[in-house]
C-alpha cells in the first residue's frame, strides 16, 4: 500500500491551483492521499496578516503552526507507515517541521523562493537591492530539507540552485496547470468599430509590469482594459489614469466568474516589465488564457521563451516598452482576424505543455527517476483532515 500524506498550509486562492493540481496528479496515479491543511497563514507568506500583527504574535503563531504540523505527522504515522511526504507552497518553513519527525522522502513544492516574493513585495529587483541573507536561509535550509524540490520552470530551479547551493540535481520541473480547464471557445468577433477588449488580472500585477500597461492603453485609444485584482491603491491609479476606458473589478473573483471574463476576453495581457522573480516563472493567468483559448499578449521572459512561440500562440511585444506596446494594440485593433488562429494555438500550447496529463506525467517521471517511487496499479483514495491554528 502506497500513502501519501499532504500537509501543510497552502494557497487555495481562486486562479491558483498549485497545490489542487500535484494532488489531483497523484490521485490520477493511483496513490492513496491524505490531505492535511494546517490553518497557519502567518506562514503562508501573507503580507496583510504580517502588518497588522507583532513580532510577538507571529513568533506564536508560528510555534503553534510548528507544533500542529509534527502533530499531524505522527498522527498520521500512528495510522500506518507513510511511503512520502508532499509540503505544498508555500511550505519553506513547513518542510523542516516535517523534516524533524519523519525520516521518510519529503517532496517540497517550493514553487517561489521566499527571496523573490520579498523582492517582489519591494520592488527590490529592479532597483538592485539583494534580499536579506535570512530568507535565502530559509530557502537554502527548505531545500536541504527536501529530497526532491518542484519548481515550474528550469529558470527557476537554475536560480534556486544558485543562490542555495543545493545540487541542481535536487530540483525539479512541474509545470502549472488549469485543472478544470474548460473546452476552448472562439475569441469572441471584433467590431472595428468597438474597442478591443483587453483583460489584466492577478494579484501581483505591479510586479508584472502594470505601468507599462497603463500607460500603453493609454495610448492605444481602441483598447478598453478590464483589471481584475490588486490592492486598494492600484486600482485608484488605474482608474484615475485611464478613466472611463478602464473597469477595475474590486478584489479577486471566484475562478467561475474569472472565467466568464475570459471568455469574454478578446486578448489577455501577459507580463510587460517583470520583476526578475516574476521573470523565472510562467505567471498563472497566462496558462488560464492558453486553456481558454485566448491570444496572450507578452514580452519573451526567461521562463516564456521556452514555452510560446511569437506569431503562433502569442502575440510578442518589447519588454517594458509603453509605446511599442501601444502600437501592438492599435494593429490587433484594426487588423483583428489573426486573433481566433492564435487563440486556436494557444490551446493546442495549452494541451502540449500545461495540462493536468502533463502534470501528472512529469510528476510521475521524477518520483520514480529521482526518488524511485511508483505508484502502485489499484483504485486511488484521497481522505482529507483539516487542523485548525489559532492565528493570535
Amino acid at each position: 500500500m502506497t500513502r501519501v500524506l499532504v500537509v501543510g498550509c497552502w494557497d487555495e486562492s481562486a486562479g491558483l491551483p498549485r497545490t489542487e493540481s500535484l494532488v489531483q496528479a497523484l490521485v490520477d496515479l493511483e496513490h492513496e492521499v491524505e490531505e492535511c491543511f494546517v490553518n497557519a497563514p502567518l506562514t503562508a507568506g501573507d503580507p496583510a496578516s504580517r502588518r497588522r500583527t507583532g513580532w510577538a504574535m507571529r513568533l506564536g503563531a508560528m510555534r503553534r503552526a510548528r507544533a500542529r504540523v509534527r502533530a499531524a505527522v505522527k498522527a498520521a504515522l500512528s495510522r500506518g507507515p507513510l511511503d512520502m511526504v508532499l509540503v505544498p507552497y508555500p511550505g519553506a518553513l513547513t518542510v523542516s517541521w516535517v523534516r524533524s519527525v519523519f525520516e521518510g522522502p519529503v517532496v517540497l513544492d517550493l514553487f517561489r523562493a521566499t527571496e523573490g516574493e520579498w523582492m517582489d513585495r519591494i520592488g527590490g529587483g529592479a532597483a538592485g537591492v539583494s534580499a536579506p541573507r535570512a530568507l535565502v536561509r530559509i530557502d537554502r535550509a527548505a531545500c536541504r530539507a527536501a529530497d526532491l524540490v518542484l519548481v515550474d520552470t528550469a529558470a527557476q530551479a537554475d536560480h534556486l540552485a544558485r543562490i542555495t547551493g543545493v545540487s541542481r540535481t535536487r530540483f525539479g520541473v512541474v509545470p502549472i496547470c488549469d485543472p478544470d480547464g474548460p473546452i476552448a471557445s472562439p475569441v469572441p468577433e471584433h467590431d472595428p468599430a468597438a474597442s478591443l477588449r483587453l483583460l489584466l488580472f492577478g494579484k501581483g500585477l505591479p510586479s508584472h509590469g502594470l505601468a507599462t500597461w497603463i500607460e500603453a492603453v493609454r495610448r492605444s485609444p481602441s483598447t478598453r482594459l478590464e483589471m481584475i485584482g490588486g490592492d486598494d491603491v492600484t486600482r485608484r491609479l488605474v482608474k484615475a489614469a485611464l478613466g472611463s476606458r478602464v473597469e477595475v473589478v474590486a478584489g479577486f473573483l471566484p475562478m467561475n466568474q474569472l472565467r466568464e471574463r475570459i471568455e469574454a476576453a478578446q486578448v489577455v495581457g501577459g507580463v510587460v516589465d517583470p520583476s526578475p522573480s516574476v521573470a523565472r516563472t510562467v505567471p498563472y493567468r497566462i496558462v488560464h488564457a492558453l486553456a481558454h483559448g485566448r491570444p496572450v499578449l507578452t514580452a519573451r521572459t526567461e521562463a516564456l521563451r521556452d514555452v510560446l512561440t511569437p506569431g503562433v500562440d502569442c502575440i510578442a511585444m518589447p519588454m517594458a516598452d509603453a509605446g511599442q506596446t501601444a502600437l501592438v494594440l492599435e494593429r490587433l485593433a484594426r487588423e483583428p482576424n489573426q486573433l481566433d488562429a492564435i487563440g486556436r494555438a494557444a490551446r493546442a500550447t495549452y494541451e502540449a505543455r500545461f495540462s493536468p496529463s502533463i502534470v501528472r506525467d512529469r510528476f510521475d517521471a521524477l518520483l520514480g527517476n529521482r526518488l524511485g517511487f511508483r505508484a502502485p496499479q489499484r483504485l486511488p483514495m484521497r481522505t482529507e483532515a483539516r487542523v485548525l491554528v489559532p492565528t493570535s
